[in-house]
């Protein structure tokens, strides 16, 4: 009888533990990273946000296509296929869009995340060019509250793609 009492003591404060963390964790999480591409700003720009590019440099996008708007512009919306057991799929829909100069978007995965993406371009000289992002993550779900202490990982993953942009356009 003592046996199932302590399990259940030990079970409660599991449980609590676990509630108490997601009830803690933070609202959202933003993190910036930076890049130099040596390439003039406007094969970055136009890469950057040609979404037919996304697939070959945005980690873990299998597939991207476009459902409203022509091309990049202002209320365009993507759909980006991620790879993986989940099969996650986030609507992207541009906010802000000015050549050579800034990029915006809304990224929404249904029940888990959304993403608020900012990238300004900036050149350096006439082939070189800083590519700063600004992402901000709010959870939409409990699942999500619990990757909000790993803002981190969130960095190293923003910084991991900006890093294959690069490659990518310097081939």
């Amino acid at each position: 009888m003592k046996w199932f009492k302590f399990v259940g003591v030990f079970l409660l404060f599991i449980g609590a533990g676990y509630f108490g963390m997601i009830w803690m964790a933070p609202e959202e999480v933003s993190v910036q990273v930076n890049e130099d591409i040596n390439a003039p700003i406007s094969q970055v720009f136009v890469t950057a946000t040609d979404y037919q590019t996304f697939p070959k440099w945005i980690n873990g996008v299998q597939a991207a296509k476009q459902l409203a708007g022509d091309g990049a512009e202002v209320g365009s919306e993507y759909e980006l296929n991620y790879k993986g057991e989940g099969k996650m799929v986030m609507n992207h829909k541009v906010t802000a869009l000015e050549t050579n100069s800034l990029y915006a978007y809304v990224g929404t995965v249904a029940d888990f995340m959304q993403v608020n993406s900012s990238t300004a371009f900036e050149s350096l000289d006439s082939t070189h060019t800083r590519v700063k992002t600004t992402l901000t993550l709010k959870p939409l779900s409990n699942r999500m509250k619990m990757f909000m202490y790993a803002d981190e990982t969130h960095k190293k993953n923003a910084a991991s793609n900006l890093t294959a942009l690069k490659e990518f356009i310097e081939g």
